[in-house]
């Protein structure tokens, strides 16, 4: 498909708007494409409802109408076999051709498809039997930009990889092109599975809201069998603060990747990117941030504490108690506890590691250290 002949960046996360779709070369359609129940098919299974020849593009200003002998026999033998083809053009500029492949696209009684003239005025495939698979709305109920997806299916599931595009925490809508199985979202960041609360079964689709963290992604996954919908509650976690940590922390450095040898105390968090001392501003590698907290409240079974760090650069370690609780990188950036917590005196450690950008700002700073 020329690649949706997209040239702009903002075009490029999900430019058909429910629709997957794949670009192949000349030689992977004379060669293996067939078709199976008016389906183009693939030795790798991948499965196509519709095949697009497209128009002049940037990489390629000819026209659809100039087309080798072998493609356009391939195209008529691919129609004949039961494919649908939208395509800009008929092969003028191959003798003969051009009449057989209309003759097809008129209703050629060995043809078992059907070839479509561009162009289709439509917003949807609705018409040639193409439903969208994946519509994604705002609370306003239009199309939700930035969200990219891809689906893989199998006999006995789905999987939808869904991904936010914006820095920014969103709640989206879904419908997917699949009924009657029970949707789980799949954390990619800790393996978490949870079975979605609220969902609905309507028109062969399920429909479910979903929350997305800035720039976060989940895997929808859909395999056990179920004929009702639930409705539950909210399909996601919500958090409330229990403790503020406001004491003094203990910062040390690494003095053997320039940092000062002795620990600073801080009563606020800040860039140390921006502090006044160069061996703190163009330092480059891992900090230490000490507290010690009192903790006295009990967790019930189903309830987990986690630590909100809030937002820093690039990677932390978090450790109570001598325990280690994982590692963050990305939103939401908190870090689940539970396991090292204790009632009474509690020491924190969360270990702060940035990349190379300080220390390589440094080099090239006069008077730097």
């Amino acid at each position: 498909t020329s690649s949706a002949n997209m040239s702009l960046p903002e075009n490029w996360v999900d430019p058909l708007q429910g629709y997957a779709y794949d670009s192949f070369n000349r030689d992977a359609l004379l060669r293996l494409a067939k078709v199976n129940k008016g389906r183009i098919v693939f030795p790798g299974g991948a499965s196509y409802g519709l095949l697009v020849m497209p128009g002049s593009t940037k990489m390629s200003p000819e026209d659809g109408s100039l087309m080798s002998i072998e493609v356009a026999d391939r195209i008529k033998q691919l129609v004949n076999d039961g494919a649908t083809i939208l395509i800009n053009g008929f092969p003028n500029a191959s003798p003969g051709l051009n009449n057989n492949l209309k003759a097809n696209g008129a209703g050629n009684a060995e043809a078992k498809g059907r070839i479509i003239k561009i162009p289709y005025q439509q917003e949807k495939f609705d018409d040639l039997g193409l439903v969208r698979d994946f519509i994604v709305t705002d609370s306003t109920t239009h199309h939700a930009k930035d969200i990219t997806w891809t689906h893989r299916t199998d006999l006995n599931f789905d999987i939808y990889f869904i991904s936010n595009q914006q820095d920014r925490q969103r709640v989206i809508n879904l419908s997917l092109r699949v009924a009657n199985r029970i949707p789980e979202i799949w954390d990619p960041l800790t393996g978490e599975i949870n079975q979605v609360k609220t969902w609905q079964n309507l028109n062969n689709r399920t429909n479910l809201i979903l929350q997305l963290e800035p720039s976060g992604s989940c895997f929808v996954v859909l395999r056990k069998h179920a004929q009702t919908s639930s409705y539950r509650g909210k399909n996601w976690s919500e958090f409330e603060t229990v403790k503020t940590l406001t004491g003094t922390w203990k910062v040390q450095f690494d003095s053997l990747s320039g940092g000062p040898v002795k620990p600073i105390m801080l009563r606020e968090l800040t860039d140390w990117s921006r502090n006044e001392d160069p061996a703190i501003r163009y330092y480059s590698g891992t900090v230490d941030y000490e507290q010690s907290f009192t903790w006295n409240s009990s967790v019930k079974d189903h309830q987990k504490v986690w630590l909100d760090p809030g937002v820093f650069y690039n990677l932390a370690t978090v450790t109570i108690n001598g325990i280690e609780c994982g590692i963050s990188w990305t939103p939401p950036y908190r870090i689940d506890i539970t396991k090292a917590l204790h009632n009474g005196e509690n020491e924190l450690h969360i270990q702060i590691t940035n990349t190379w950008a300080n220390r390589l700002i440094g080099d090239h700073t006069p008077g730097a250290v």
